[in-house]
């Protein structure tokens, strides 16, 4: 971010009331952002310009913040709009500076909190590059646009970084490409890829670059996570990934880890990602909402999940997320409670969690000689 959230706090406390009350729409914010970059006078200059500006919108955002002005949705929201805007101004100049013109050849796929625009103070960019493999641009200048704007995503400046990135959930993570061709990637959702790839790929969005490519990820996302599944073979790889992060993050016994223990947020979002892939083929409008808290609000309205319940567990992760967000705020990357204040809400992951995975094994038991087993 160049400054962490830790050095703007002073700036924000000081900034508290003299901020606008109003956040600038998207047109607004990449007009600011282009402004911001006129008078740049080469590379270097811009890279830093994107850096300062991001750092104002982020300050701007965190002093509303500690006002209590913005709800913590608002908050990611806002965060996530600029890492749109920042993503896809990035991509336009450097595709012009390449001479592939302002309108990228490339595309970028958001995963993680970028998808599902739940974005923290500092929260890296889960992205994927594709290209239309029938465009006019050669390989190797697409490949060097991506490596580019990577580039200016992650260099170290006087101003800091403006984005860590990962790539690991590009088809075939760490040992594939930094750029896929379009037709690669559906060719590896439809064929390849692992379910725990199928439960990413249910965050993901679209966020911006080779505008005729948008609307073929939003139909390949949705056939995909509406597929027809065998609800037994789906809950063993569910629970068997569940059971892979749990073993490698080893939380304490004493304390609630919020993210990593029995009924926390990964939990939370293995029962979503689970209700969906399970169900979406005759409810495809669970395919269309990528977070959490919207799949549990249209699971209930299905009468897949009692309503209760849903409730219950929509407002356990909003209080995970508030104690991740305050916790954070204060420097702190292990956000742990007293398991006395997270046990109404870790109970409540739980009761759904096991009318989940039990109500899969009676639809094992009855689907046996069908065609999904």
């Amino acid at each position: 971010m160049g400054a962490s959230v830790e050095d703007l706090l002073p700036l924000a406390r000081a900034a508290r009331g003299q901020v606008a009350r109003r956040l600038p729409d998207r047109a607004a914010l990449r007009l600011f952002a282009e402004g911001a970059l006129a008078g740049a006078a080469d590379e270097e200059a811009e890279l830093v310009a994107l850096r300062r500006w991001k750092r104002e919108r982020v300050l701007h955002i965190l002093a509303l913040d500690l006002e209590g002005a913005l709800t913590l949705d608002e908050v990611s929201v806002a965060l996530s709009e600029v890492a749109d805007v920042l993503l896809g101004l990035v991509l336009s100049r450097v595709s012009a500076r390449l001479g592939l013109g302002p309108e990228s050849p490339v595309g970028v796929i958001g995963y993680g909190k970028l998808g599902s625009r739940e974005m923290s103070y500092a929260s890296d960019t889960d992205i994927v590059f594709v290209y239309d493999s029938a465009g006019s641009a050669p390989d190797l200048a697409l490949e060097r646009l991506a490596r580019t704007a990577n580039r200016w995503l992650t260099a170290h400046t006087a101003a800091g970084v403006l984005y860590e990135t990962d790539f690991r959930l590009r088809p075939y993570g760490s040992g594939g490409l930094l750029i896929t061709p379009f037709s690669g990637f559906r060719e590896y959702q439809r064929e390849h890829a692992w379910v725990w790839e199928h439960q990413a790929l249910h965050r993901a969005r679209w966020i911006c670059g080779a505008a005729p490519l948008a609307h073929a990820f939003a139909d390949l996302r949705q056939e995909i996570v509406a597929r027809r599944r065998d609800p037994r073979r789906l809950r063993t790889e569910v629970l068997a990934m569940r059971q892979r992060i749990w073993a490698a993050s080893q939380p304490p016994a004493d304390l609630f880890d919020v993210k990593h223990s029995r009924g926390g947020i990964i939990d939370v979002e293995f029962l979503v990602q689970h209700l969906v892939l399970r169900h979406a083929a005759d409810r495809p409008e669970l395919a269309r909402v990528n977070d959490n808290a919207g799949v549990l609000a249209c699971a209930a309205e299905a009468g897949l999940v009692p309503v209760d319940l849903a409730a219950a567990v929509t407002a356990a992760y909003r209080r995970y997320r508030q104690w991740m967000h305050h916790e954070r705020l204060r420097g702190n990357e292990r956000i742990r409670v007293s398991l006395a204040e997270a046990e109404p809400h870790r109970a409540a992951v739980l009761t759904l969690w096991q009318e989940a995975f039990a109500e899969e094994e009676t639809a094992a038991r009855v689907s046996v000689g069908s065609r999904y087993i």
